[in-house]
C-alpha cells in the first residue's frame, strides 16, 4: 500500500518544496500543527490591495503527502483570492471524501 500511496508524482512534488522558503515582506504568517501526526506547516503570504495573493512561501515538516499538498498550494496560490483558495479546498475535500473527481483547476492535484 505504501508504494501506491507514495507515488513517484507525490514524491516529486514533496521534494520540490524549497527548504527554508520565506517571504521577507510577508503581510501575514501562520503556523499549524496536526495533533494527530505532529506535522507542522508554516506559511508566509503577501497580499495585493485587491485581496489577491502576490506571493506565497511555505515550510513543511510533514510526511510526503503533506509536503506534496503544500507544494501544490505554493505552485498555484499566486494570483488567487481567498475565495478562490476556499473554493478549491472545498472541492478537494469533497473529492477526498468520495464526492467526485479531484478538481482539474490545478494540474498537480491529479497526483494526489
Amino acid at each position: 500500500m505504501a508504494s501506491e500511496l507514495y507515488s513517484r508524482d507525490i514524491l516529486r512534488l514533496a521534494a520540490s518544496l524549497i527548504h527554508g522558503d520565506r517571504l521577507a515582506d510577508a503581510d501575514g504568517t501562520a503556523e499549524v500543527r496536526s495533533p494527530i501526526c505532529g506535522s507542522r506547516m508554516e506559511a508566509d503570504v503577501a497580499i495585493a490591495p485587491d485581496g489577491r495573493i502576490t506571493a506565497f512561501a511555505v515550510r513543511a515538516n510533514a510526511c510526503a503527502l503533506g509536503q506534496a499538498s503544500a507544494a501544490v498550494l505554493r505552485a498555484n496560490a499566486a494570483g488567487k483570492s481567498l475565495a478562490d483558495i476556499e473554493d478549491i479546498r472545498t472541492r478537494v475535500a469533497q473529492a477526498l471524501a468520495g464526492g467526485g473527481a479531484m478538481p482539474d483547476d490545478w494540474e498537480q492535484l491529479t497526483a494526489l
